[in-house]
């Protein structure tokens, strides 16, 4: 090999050992691209971690959202997204919102992110956090909490957790598991419990669950033997040879059958002849000869509370000592108001079978009839009374809750005709209590809707006297007439006053149904005919919707257009008035003898808005936008806003007193008839000041 051979192969050997340092160095650049690439998404060998599920838009946001967040941040361990360098914050957050899931972009506006934001998915997430969670209000949440009853279909463990959660919301702290204790020994569903834990000392949050756990399953364990020993009674062998009793025809439907509960075809059945339910018109008493002398006669059942009273027809034999006179013999009323007693009649009513004659309290402006469960347990003899469940919410005339444990159905008579009273049965040591409805009902008290006076010409006796001077009272009404007719108004106007602070709000236009809108256009054309609303053109920063309300029976049924704000009740600031009650004024009625009573006619339409509040009362409709001119029903601070320009208007006079809508007139006397002088002058005074104020 020459010198030129040898020079060609070092050549050649350099070339080579280039073209090999060159392929490594650009092998280990790919695979150092390929590891970056590994991290953002895991290889094909790993495990596939699946994405979070999106948030929840039902039930309480704050915790959908800790759910969520708690799902995203495992998530983002899982697949290495926290590992990735600081330039990938965007694709993070583009992550973010795409897993969050659509339903929630949609309700929020894709969170209305800035650029800022988007740049950091810690800063995104605490925005994303403002935006779903609405602050909440402490004291309603405590409200919540104490308030928290165990229902009767709710077990020991589900109403200790709802308590947990409930403590968690009102941020009870420290005091928490101390309080969830309290609740449930105070507040469980079983009253022989409440009392053996109120006398345990150092009871704690789990021995009182441990003993209500007990209990629960002792009631489980006897309702199961009960169940248990029924359906063995129905489902025993029978004989093949039917006994007598079985063969008898049954008479309510006139067929032979087996007497088993739901077994006879007349159950639910109505008849022909005389409308009574549970038999057919073929046994029917009424149309047979045997029963001439018979007379027929409805049940009724008593309902308070519901639109109407459901009846039961039947036949009832009058010479049967059941429907005899002394048994359906009402009992004299006790009046012992003049005492400062309530007013008592004797009602005989049936208790585990046996009648009793009992002194019930009459109370003309209760809505509902009630008895204690004390008395309930002593009428009844036996403290195992089958309670109905209730879904009325009782409160006493203070505003005060009273706690409802159901209802029951007690039998009593008035005059051969049998009544069924539903009683709500509370948690009070309360004698029974009959409302307006069933006191009327049962004969004891009657309402007049019509009162006309006439001269006499004898002014000797008492009630000539009050004759006399209510003529005079009336005549006082007739002078100051026009108070009566239309709408009044207060002097000056008034502002809302609304809280900067919060974004101003335009509802989505609510529809209304194609039946109302002939009324409802009817109603628009009249509050702007009588000057309470104004149309509206130009653009205002809130604008509400609408509750239409039914009136009245369904032959003469009208509406009421109620305001419903919601956004702007939350901006409102109420003036926070302490109204008066019945309890604060009654030391003034000591010694009042005649009384008066007037309804403001729609009091809030009696105060006039300034301008800007009229703007912010904007209301769709299908006929266009209106805005009030007066205070309209809806707005969270007309009640108070209402009181105080009534209020002012009635300061200093004698005699008069205000109870929310209501202006009573009284008059004081050693007489009667000093109190009837004294009541006409206060009515004059009243009607005088009324009209001066009207402008």
């Amino acid at each position: 090999m020459d010198s030129e051979q040898f020079k060609q192969l070092l050549e050649h050997q350099t070339t080579l050992i280039t073209a090999l340092l060159k392929g490594a160095n650009n092998q280990a650049a790919q695979n150092q691209v390929q590891g970056h690439a590994s991290i953002h998404q895991p290889s094909a060998s790993n495990v596939q971690v699946p994405q979070p599920s999106p948030l929840m838009l039902d039930g309480d946001m704050r915790d959908n959202f800790e759910f969520f967040e708690r799902n995203w941040k495992d998530y983002a361990k899982a697949i290495g997204m926290d590992r990735w360098p600081r330039e990938e914050n965007e694709q993070k957050v583009s992550f973010l919102l795409s897993v969050i899931g659509e339903p929630a972009r949609k309700k929020y506006f894709n969170f209305e992110l800035t650029e800022a934001e988007k740049a950091n998915p810690e800063t995104a997430l605490e925005a994303i956090r403002k935006k779903v969670i609405v602050k909440r209000n402490v004291v309603v949440d405590r409200l919540d909490f104490f308030s928290a009853v165990q229902s009767s279909q709710e077990s020991i463990d589900e109403y200790a957790s709802r308590l947990k959660t409930l403590a968690k919301t009102a941020k009870l702290e420290q005091l928490e598991t101390d309080l969830i204790a309290f609740k449930v020994i105070t507040s469980n569903k079983w009253s022989n419990m409440r009392a053996k834990l109120l006398a345990i000392e150092d009871i704690t949050l789990t021995k009182a669950v441990d003993m209500c756990r007990a209990e629960e399953i002792t009631a489980m364990r006897s309702q199961d033997l009960v169940i248990r020993k029924a359906e063995m009674e129905v489902n025993k062998v029978k004989s093949k040879y039917r006994s007598r009793k079985q063969e008898q025809r049954c008479k309510f439907c006139g067929d032979a059958h087996e007497f088993t509960k739901g077994s006879c075809p007349a159950f639910g059945k109505r008849c022909h002849r005389c409308k009574g339910k549970n038999h057919f018109e073929r046994v029917c008493k009424l149309g047979s000869s045997k029963s001439k002398t018979r007379k027929f006669k409805k049940v009724k059942k008593i309902k308070d509370g519901s639109s109407e009273s459901e009846e039961e027809s039947s036949t009832c034999n009058e010479a049967s000592s059941e429907d005899s006179d002394d048994e359906c013999e009402i009992g004299k009323i006790v009046d012992n108001s003049n005492k400062g007693g309530s007013v008592l009649a004797q009602l005989n009513l049936k208790f585990s079978d046996e009648w009793t004659k009992v002194e019930c309290e009459l109370d003309t402006g209760a809505n509902t009839s009630l008895i204690g469960r004390e008395w309930l347990d002593k009428l009844s003899g036996t403290t195992k009374v089958d309670i109905l469940p209730s879904k009325l919410r009782l409160q006493s005339f203070g505003g005060n809750p009273i706690k409802v444990l159901g209802q029951v159905k007690i039998p009593c008579h008035r005059k051969g005709r049998r009544f069924r009273l539903v009683l709500q049965v509370v948690d009070v040591n309360h004698r029974p209590l009959l409302s307006a409805k069933a006191s009327r009902m049962l004969g004891f008290v009657k309402f007049c809707k019509s009162v006309t006076f006439s001269k006499t010409d004898s002014t000797n006796s008492e009630h000539n006297t009050l004759n006399v001077y209510r003529i005079k009272a009336q005549k006082i009404v007739e002078e100051y007439h026009t108070l009566f007719q239309g709408y009044g108004k207060f002097t000056g106007t008034v502002s809302l006053e609304v809280d900067e602070t919060i974004q101003p709000s335009i509802q989505p236009p609510r529809r209304v149904p194609i039946a109302m809108r002939e009324k409802l256009k009817k109603e628009l054309k009249q509050l702007e005919t009588d000057g309470l609303i104004v149309k509206e053109v130009m653009h205002t920063e809130w604008v509400s919707n609408i509750v239409v309300v039914q009136r009245g029976d369904s032959e003469s049924r009208n509406i009421r257009i109620c305001l419903d704000p919601i956004p702007l009740n939350k901006a409102i600031k109420r003036p926070h008035l302490q109204f008066n009650t019945l309890d604060e004024i009654l030391p003034e009625l000591g010694k009042a003898k005649i009384f008066s009573t007037m309804d403001a006619k729609k009091g809030f339409w009696h105060v006039e808005l300034d301008e800007p509040s009229s703007k912010l009362t904007t209301f769709w409709t299908p006929f266009g936008r209106y805005r009030w001119t007066r205070l309209p029903f809806g707005i969270s601070s007309a009640p108070e806003i209402f009181q105080m320009k009534l209020q002012e208007v009635i300061q200093g006079l004698e005699g008069v007193e205000c109870l929310a809508d209501d202006l009573l007139v009284f008059g004081v006397g050693d007489s009667l008839e000093d109190a009837l002088i004294n009541h006409n002058k206060c009515l004059l005074n009243l009607f005088r000041r009324l009209n001066e104020r009207e402008t």
